[in-house]
Formats: C-alpha cells, sequence, structure tokens
C-alpha cells in the first residue's frame, strides 16, 4: 500500500516539475534573457521550485486552518465501484516491481556520478 501511495506521489511531482521545468525552460527565449549571470540565477530559482514543489504544495493544504473532505462520487458505465475492486489475474506485483526498477536506476546514476567525481579526483 505505501509502495503504491508514493509512486503515486513521485509520478504526480516528476508530471508538475516537467511541466514547470517546460514551460520555465521556454520563458528565458521568449523573455530574451541573454546574460549569463540572470540565466544562471533563473534557472538556480526553477530548479528550487520544482525540487521545493511537495513541500508548497502541503502548506498550501495547511494554510486554510481547518481541514475538509468532500468525497465526490462518479457513476460511470463499466467502471467498477469502490467496494467492486478490480483484481490482476497474474498475481505479479507490478508496483513494488516499478519501484524496484526506480530504486535500481537511481543507484545506478549515483553510481556513475560517484565514478566520474573519482575520476575528476
Amino acid at each position: 500500500m505505501t509502495h503504491s501511495i508514493l509512486l503515486t506521489d513521485l509520478i504526480a511531482w516528476s508530471a508538475q516539475a516537467a511541466c514547470l521545468a517546460a514551460i520555465g525552460g521556454l520563458l528565458p527565449g521568449l523573455l530574451r534573457l541573454d546574460v549569463p549571470g540572470v540565466r544562471y540565477a533563473y534557472f538556480r530559482a526553477l530548479l528550487a521550485v520544482c525540487l521545493a514543489l511537495p513541500w508548497l504544495q502541503s502548506r498550501q493544504a495547511m494554510a486554510g486552518g481547518t481541514s475538509t473532505t468532500e468525497v465526490f462520487t462518479a457513476v460511470l458505465i463499466g467502471v467498477p465501484a469502490a467496494a467492486e475492486t478490480v483484481t490482476s489475474s497474474s498475481g505479479f506485483p507490478w508496483m513494488t516491481a516499478l519501484a524496484v526498477v526506480l530504486v535500481l536506476g537511481i543507484c545506478a546514476r549515483g553510481a556513475w556520478i560517484a565514478v566520474g567525481l573519482a575520476r575528476i579526483a
């Protein structure tokens, strides 16, 4: 259960950061920011905003004081209700496998950077 929530949050953050980076990457060209120091500061600020997205959203949700939860239900033809969960017949834990692949990719990239830093030194 925790893997699926973490993976869902990671996918949502990745999509938000990708949209923000794509729009933010186009703006310097449109605004004709030609000074290297200004472009450098702009892209550092953009990176900081992308990395701070999870904390900015949690602060925004808490700013209202008391939180109210509203439940929206939609009736769609052919979509099972909450009580009628669809189970996979294969039994393969796809979310766990995807989480393992992500962790292995992070470790491989970290090792690649570590080897590069060792070669520089």
